[in-house]
């Protein structure tokens, strides 16, 4: 019994196969073993002259700021306010929250706003100009006394140069 079922199961099958047409495969080309890959090398980025750009100069650590906008201003008052209001917002939603109170602030809140903000950009002003001008008066100093030294030297030279004849 075992042996004719096991006969009419492959039966099946093979006249199944039979039956549909098979589509010729082409005879699979010997496949040649493959080397291990290397890593791939990161991409060496060009210089930034290379690519046509600018350098950028470093930023001086010492200049002064920049005076806040009007909105900075309007968002360092109200910030603290609003996280007491709201103490689930994260860091972001308190920015969007503030962008939304800054858009929705009537002229009288905005003007007064923006008047804090020019009498900030006028003091900034007035800082970075003392600050180039010190910074220019500085630079300028250290060459002159070192030109001062080298005239020295060369002087107290002639004076040893006199005292040998």
């Amino acid at each position: 019994m075992a042996g004719e079922a096991k006969a009419k199961k492959e039966a099946k099958p093979k006249a199944e196969k039979e039956a549909k047409p098979k589509a010729e495969k082409a005879p699979k080309a010997e496949k040649e073993p493959k080397a291990p890959k290397a890593k791939a090398e990161p991409k060496k980025r060009k210089p930034a002259a290379a690519e046509g750009k600018a350098k950028k100069p470093k930023k001086d650590k010492d200049a002064p700021k920049k005076g806040l906008s009007a909105f900075m201003l309007f968002s360092k008052e109200n910030r603290e306010q609003l996280k007491k209001d709201q103490p689930d917002l994260s860091f972001g939603e308190v920015g969007k929250e503030l962008g939304k109170m800054w858009k929705d602030a009537d002229d009288k809140t905005k003007g007064k706003y923006n008047d804090m903000a020019k009498k900030e950009k006028e003091r900034a002003d007035k800082e970075i100009a003392a600050y180039k001008a010190k910074k220019e008066g500085a630079g300028a100093a250290p060459a002159k006394a070192k030109e001062e030294d080298d005239d020295d030297d060369e002087g107290a030279e002639d004076e040893e140069d006199d005292e040998e004849d």
